[in-house]
């Protein structure tokens, strides 16, 4: 009765996070896609530099205490309120002075227009990143559905503002202020729940123990930071705006279509860290979960490759339609993305961060050596090539070193049939060139059929993952 209990709570989570996510992203989506259309090329190029920008240098903002918050209550909910009160003290604290510093250096480094919006964004990033925290405490208590209804309410309450805006033809100094009110609405509602479910009591032992037990994850932080970002600011600074505009309309799709794995990895990471005195059960759940969520991101990836053409140009406008082989290069890196959410859980549950803090120093310094030389000749172009040579190498590390933990080397046949199956739906999508939007539908159906045809599914296998693998409190 009580696995009946905790199987329930995690599926009815992950249901919940799954639906909500699906119209917060669909939302989010709509507008990313208007407000493209609606600045063009020219001002949305200087939008997305300060957007750039600011997601950099803000990485103090976020400096990995979360993880180890997540690790060490999930386990035990007493220690909530005094790792919540150290955690907000040390992100807070670094996170002002981070914000002040990129502002600083903003002000030297660009015209008025751009360092304005980077204020106002600025500010918007600081506000999300804190926002992270009160996340942790609804995660680790299970109380996963306050996330999912802020996140609906914050989005409804943007796109009605950003539509009106929209009608009254705003500038794109409003449309910087809207963001910024969104992150706000966000913020406040989920601080005060947060802070109603678990107040925040110091204790300066605790606060001792999380500076020595999160210096890895706080190195781990800012190299994941740089290692996502770096090419797109190395863009932003070198002040080329058309080629941050084309490169970030492409990310933008990107981007989007990752809800599916943002929603398995909030509503499992806390049952992760649970079980990982179990490493049995836990092998055989984390085969499933890349078997299912994987085959999600292959077929994304098909897609984005097959048919990234029309999808810009009809998505957003003519003028962005070089953005288009930047998708197609961004679309091979989709399963790895949704590979990585479920094996750094794996990594992080058998406090294996060292081996993440290494994996993530080659993939920041080598990407980083490569943009310099690269970027100011090719643009976009180099970075999004670099960006998917790192996803690659990211994935590949992630699950050698899982295969490596849970003694488990098969992990890897996992993806055989779905590549298989994404290749011919590639193949299909190419034929149907004629037939942009009938390709799309009934590409479903063939990626789908390969898969039903072999075998690959076994329906009984998403109950045993519910039962063994997604385990909570």
């Amino acid at each position: 009765m009580k696995r009946q209990s905790r199987t329930q709570t995690v599926m009815r989570n992950a249901a919940f996070i799954t639906f909500s996510s699906s119209i917060s992203q669909f939302i989010m989506a709509v507008t990313g896609i208007y407000l493209v259309r609606y600045l063009g090329l020219s001002l949305y190029s200087e939008y997305s530099t300060a957007m750039l920008f600011m997601g950099v240098l803000g990485v103090f903002g976020r400096l990995g205490f979360e993880r180890l918050f997540l690790r060490e209550c999930s386990k035990d909910n007493s220690e909530i309120p005094y790792y919540f009160s150290g955690v907000l003290l040390l992100n807070g604290g670094l996170a002002v002075i981070g914000w002040a510093a990129a502002l600083v250096i903003a002000y030297f480094r660009y015209d008025s227009r751009v360092f304005i919006l980077t204020v106002i964004l600025g500010t918007s990033l600081l506000l999300m990143t804190q926002q992270a925290m009160s996340t942790m405490v609804f995660q680790a208590t299970q109380k996963i559905h306050f996330t999912a209804t802020i996140s609906l309410i914050t989005s409804l309450s943007y796109m009605i503002a950003f539509f009106i805006a929209l009608y009254f033809k705003a500038s794109v100094f409003v449309m910087a202020f809207l963001h910024l009110g969104m992150n706000l609405l966000a913020f406040l509602l989920s601080y005060s729940i947060s802070l109603y479910l678990a107040f925040p009591r110091f204790s300066l032992p605790t606060l001792k123990k999380i500076v020595r037990l999160g210096k890895p994850f706080v190195v781990i932080s800012i190299m994941s930071i740089f290692y996502l970002q770096a090419v797109s600011f190395i863009l932003a600074f070198l002040d080329m705006k058309e080629q941050v505009g084309i490169f970030n309309a492409a990310f933008r799709l990107f981007v989007l279509v990752q809800f599916i794995s943002m929603a398995v990895d909030t509503a499992t990471s806390p049952a992760i860290y649970h079980a990982s005195d179990e490493p049995e059960r836990m092998a055989h759940g984390v085969k499933l979960a890349i078997r299912y969520f994987t085959v999600s991101g292959i077929f994304l990836a098909v897609v984005f490759i097959g048919r990234a053409d029309w999808l810009m140009v009809t998505v957003f406008k003519e003028e962005f339609a070089r953005s288009a082989l930047i998708l197609k290069i961004l679309g091979g890196a989709v399963a790895f993305r949704y590979m990585t959410s479920i094996l750094q859980h794996v990594i992080y549950g058998m406090n294996e961060e060292r081996y993440m803090m290494h994996l993530l120093s080659f993939l920041v310094v080598f990407p980083i050596v490569c943009a310099i030389i690269w970027i100011p000749r090719y643009g976009a172009l180099a970075a999004s090539l670099i960006f998917l040579f790192s996803e690659i190498c990211l994935g590949l590390g992630c699950l050698i070193k899982s295969e490596i933990l849970l003694n488990r080397p098969g992990l890897w046949k996992c993806f055989i049939l779905p590549v298989v199956a994404g290749v011919a739906t590639g193949l299909f999508l190419i034929t149907m060139g004629a037939w942009p939007v009938t390709g799309l539908l009934l590409s479903p159906l063939v990626f789908g059929g390969i898969l039903l045809a072999t075998g690959y599914y076994q329906w009984d296998e998403m109950k045993f993952l519910a039962v063994t693998f997604m385990k909570s409190h």
